[in-house]
């Protein structure tokens, strides 16, 4: 058995922890799937993902990790620099926890994880909050008996679920 903690990086994301994922198991909806928004301090996430490690320590679990790749165009008309530097020091952070806390990791690019969990692209959408609905509703079709999704964990609930493909 694993765990798998999915991230969605930056202030706006949040993570998916897969309790107990079996490669045995077939299907396209995961046993034991949580979601969390990230929180406000770099502090408090560490403390989550140790407490997560910690769980799966005790089942005598492995555990691993996967994140989406970031790129250094943040989008957007009007997007400063300065939002560009933030969401890498956020990614960045997290990659150095991870790594500190000797957790295997994976990284995914946007578009194949979208591909992966058939999400299409947000150029089919009118506009970026109009493509953001369509992720969690497609998030909210895969993970049904998933409480909390949102657009903050959306996100991450697709990247877990095309690691798991």
């Amino acid at each position: 058995m694993k765990v798998i903690i999915a991230i969605d990086p930056g202030k706006s994301g949040g993570y998916a922890v897969h309790w107990g994922h079996s490669d045995s198991y077939i299907g396209t909806q995961p046993r034991g799937v949580s979601v969390y928004k990230m929180p406000e301090s770099e502090v408090e996430l560490i403390d989550q993902i140790k407490s997560v490690k910690s769980y799966a320590g005790e089942e005598k679990y492995e555990i691993e990790a996967v994140i989406e790749t970031v790129g250094g165009y943040i989008g957007g008309k009007g997007a400063p620099g300065s939002s560009m530097f933030n969401f890498g020091f956020s990614t960045g952070f997290v990659h150095g926890a991870l790594i500190a806390l000797q957790i295997p990791l994976h990284e995914i690019r946007p578009q194949e994880w979208q591909k992966r969990v058939n999400a299409g692209n947000s150029k089919a959408h009118a506009s970026k909050a109009a493509w953001k609905r369509h992720l969690v509703n497609l998030a909210k079709k895969h993970f049904p008996s998933v409480s909390g999704i949102n657009l903050s964990t959306a996100d991450a609930l697709l990247i877990l679920e095309a690691h798991l493909k």
